[in-house]
């Protein structure tokens, strides 16, 4: 999802999450596509990078009752 909808490489992006825990980048101020939330944190694409680098340690998806799911 990196750089998806046809953002300039300096423009503005947001730090994105999906409901299974993966973060992403996103334009800012584009509308996000379906599953996707903000995770409150906007800048540059590299200020963006290392705040992914500080919070997403671990880069497997959530286990599926970790993503709110129950597989029942």
């Amino acid at each position: 999802m990196m750089q998806s909808g046809g953002s300039p490489e300096g423009g503005q992006q947001e730090v994105v999450i999906d409901r299974h825990g993966r973060h992403s980048l996103w334009p800012q101020g584009r509308a996000l596509p379906a599953g996707w939330t903000r995770a409150g944190f906007a800048g540059s694409r590299a200020a963006c990078l290392d705040h992914i680098g500080q919070v997403w340690r671990d880069q497997r998806p959530l286990a599926p009752t970790e993503a709110g799911h129950d597989p029942r």
